[in-house]
């Protein structure tokens, strides 16, 4: 099992929040004086109005992740003609929070700009990777070949250029359902396990590893001496165990991640009768292609 350390590195400069008040307030009176003849009149205070107005722009999310937020206030005093307001705007990126505000009062006699900055720098056994605020328990996603993919259920959260990326507060003791967003990634990658569940212990860095092909798909009709391969044998690519595939009722192997040429190795026991090898060579159109089909003979 890998061992990984985090450090944090963050920032806080900023931190509150706005509300808005509508106010209303009346008052009036009336009373009697006295000169020095003993004489009294009545006399009547002039109504006082004081009246403070504000309007406020609830949070809204911009970008396609919801990852940029902003809100706006404004308010006034028609008494004393004061006015004042604040503006903020938050960015949740896959390697750090920004957040930047500003505030006036007084007609903007009293006025003041804030700006935020968080994140964190994981270092791990594979390297380092720059992520957003840890919590106290967090998931380290290792994705080879699926570079700048999203993370499911998560604002802002991506896979960096090496495919790695950390999952924030993740709750302890309990199962933890990691999954990629297969529709961000590249058109020649694709996954094995598009999930992976983790349980982790309070205060733990744990590893969601993710097997990713980068390369062409191929669905090859299958043969050896003009008679389809067996159904349930194993193919697999020669240079690397991970990437597989089992031959279909049909013949058919559909395999993915895989380079411009190179060699399969079908297996469906272990005495040399029952194992035979599949060379292939792919042209730059069959490469680009969504999926190529393609006749292939086993030797």
């Amino acid at each position: 099992m890998p061992c990984f350390t985090a450090m944090r590195a963050e920032i806080a400069l900023m931190s509150g929040s706005a509300f808005a008040v509508t106010h209303h307030a009346f008052s009036s009176g009336a009373g009697r004086t006295s000169d020095g003849n003993g004489s009294h009149a009545s006399t009547l205070k002039s109504p006082s109005y004081t009246k403070s107005v504000s309007w406020q722009h609830y949070p809204e999310t911009l970008l396609d992740d919801g990852n940029l937020s902003y809100s706006v206030q404004q308010g006034y005093n028609s008494e004393g003609k004061t006015a004042n307001g604040s503006a903020s705007m938050d960015y949740k990126g896959a390697f750090a929070d920004a957040r930047v505000g500003y505030n006036y009062s007084d007609n903007g006699s009293q006025q003041q700009l804030n700006y935020a900055l968080s994140g964190s720098l994981v270092a791990h056994s594979q390297g380092i990777t720059l992520g957003q605020s840890l919590g106290e328990t967090n998931v380290l996603i290792a994705a080879p070949g699926a570079e700048n993919t999203r993370v499911a259920n998560s604002t802002g959260l991506k896979t960096d250029w090496r495919g790695y990326t950390v999952v924030p507060y993740a709750p302890s003791y309990r199962e933890n359902r990691i999954a990629l967003d297969a529709a961000s990634l590249k058109r020649n990658v694709d996954l094995e396990n598009a999930v992976v569940n983790v349980v982790p212990t309070k205060g733990a860095l744990v590893l969601a590893e993710f097997n990713a092909h980068a390369g062409a798909r191929v669905l090859m009709k299958t043969s050896k001496q003009g008679i389809p391969l067996r159904f349930g044998a194993i193919a697999t690519l020669d240079g690397i165990q991970t990437n597989s595939g089992i031959i279909d009722d049909d013949g058919s192997l559909y395999m993915s991640g895989l380079p411009a040429q190179g060699a399969i190795t079908v297996r469906w026991g272990e005495a040399p009768d029952q194992i035979c090898h599949i060379s292939y060579q792919l042209t730059e159109q069959q490469i680009n292609s969504a999926i190529t089909r393609m006749d292939a003979i086993c030797r």
